[in-house]
């Protein structure tokens, strides 16, 4: 029987004696570099997170700041075409 489970490599080995009864205790431990390098990796990931989400913060400001003023143009935008419908129908007017 076989299996790999990832870091952790199972096998086992059939016994020719039936009566023997072999056990074996296997302790397997990664080098210390290895800890230092994921630690480090887990600190560039949390650190990449942070600058999206305060890239995202930005955007999102910005988004919202674009939309209030799109929203003051378009209120400017309306006033000014009553005005000039105003007019228009002033003009009109006196030209009768």
């Amino acid at each position: 029987m076989e299996a790999d489970l990832g870091d952790v490599y199972i096998r086992a080995v059939p016994c020719v004696f039936p009566s023997l009864t072999v056990m074996l205790h296997l302790v397997v431990m990664l080098p210390r570099h290895e800890d230092a390098e994921i630690r480090r990796l887990d600190a560039e990931l949390a650190d990449l997170r942070r600058q999206v989400d305060a890239g995202r913060a930005d955007l999102v400001a910005q988004h919202n700041a674009l939309a209030g003023r799109r929203g003051a143009l378009a209120a400017e935008y309306y006033r000014l075409v009553a005005d000039a419908n105003d007019l228009i129908d002033s003009l009109n007017w006196a030209r009768w």
